[in-house]
């Protein structure tokens, strides 16, 4: 993998917990990926979250590189 490992987002997060569940709600502005959404676009998109210490990870779509296999993410 070929990435910048010192950049990062500026992206706004707020998280909740709940009985049976966790959820996050993120704010990314997409200029700083150098891209443009308008209404009707589908991406395809995924979201891990990870553990190091507890050696744990969850995904919200198995982790596959067939783009077929992401979730969608509908631009309204």
């Amino acid at each position: 993998m070929d990435a910048d490992m010192a950049w990062n987002a500026n992206v706004d997060v707020k998280t909740a917990k709940g009985k049976n569940y966790w959820s996050v709600e993120a704010r990314l502005p997409l200029a700083q990926f150098g891209v443009t959404a308008k209404p009707g676009d589908a991406w395809g998109l995924n979201f891990r979250r990870k553990q190091p210490g507890r050696k744990a990870n969850a995904d919200w779509q198995p982790i596959s590189y067939d783009p077929h296999g992401l979730g969608l993410l509908f631009i309204k």
